[in-house]
């Protein structure tokens, strides 16, 4: 006689809400993450790079099954930033390499003003100050219109590895806009590394910047 299947809940209940601070909490979270497991086992094969794929190892087959694994393993959490960055304009050390950050983050019942963020940021860097700078917004559109203003600044929003490595290594972006309402943590500690790791390629891509430097300079360009 076949044993009856458990249906209790793996992990436990009890286990999950001590990761959260309420039940809503929990099933919004689980909910949210399950669909983008959904969508990420949907698009394998194309290419795509831009949804997080599951950050446990798990023999369950129900994006939701696996969605609480995360969340009881703490890979899953709420309200979780980005990237805990420190004051506008501040300096962090990485790998030798100087990096300026701003985060365009306040206490969620306040509008922030992303420019002079992007301005602090986009001044070290093109001053020599930093080496790269990296802007952490909302959609980041905004902090990428706004760095771009600096002279000198080259700054790309980047959403997936594709795009961080594309900027870097054909337009040799010195600085990293990311959109904390489209890009999920995990994502976006992906595509930083990506970005921090790849390297300029010079040859027509300098071609190119070459243009857009002159562009800055308000010079003609010889559309032939």
């Amino acid at each position: 006689m076949a044993e009856p299947r458990s249906t209790m809940i793996d992990p436990p209940i009890e286990t999950l809400l001590e990761t959260v601070d309420s039940k809503f909490t929990l099933v919004t979270l689980a909910s949210k993450r399950a669909r983008q497991i959904n969508s990420y086992f949907n698009q394998l094969g194309e290419g795509l790079g831009a949804i997080v794929p599951p950050q446990v190892t798990s023999v369950a087959r129900k994006p939701l099954s696996i969605a609480l694994e995360e969340v009881a393993a703490a890979k899953a959490k709420a309200g979780r930033p980005v990237e805990a960055a420190p004051p506008a304009g501040e300096e962090e050390e990485d790998g030798g390499r100087a990096l300026a950050v701003a985060q365009d983050a306040g206490d969620g019942t306040e509008p922030v003003d992303s420019p002079p963020l992007c301005a602090a940021v986009g001044e070290q860097v093109a001053g020599g100050a930093a080496d790269r700078g990296i802007v952490v917004g909302g959609s980041g559109s905004g902090e990428q219109m706004a760095c771009n203003k600096v002279p000198g600044i080259r700054a790309g929003v980047c959403h997936d590895l594709f795009t961080a490595e594309i900027a870097r290594a054909h337009n040799d972006a010195n600085v990293l806009i990311l959109g904390a309402k489209i890009v999920a943590p995990a994502l976006a500690e992906m595509i930083t590394g990506r970005w921090l790791a790849t390297g300029f390629k010079g040859g027509r891509h300098q071609v190119r910047l070459d243009q857009i430097a002159a562009l800055e300079r308000g010079e003609p360009l010889d559309a032939g």
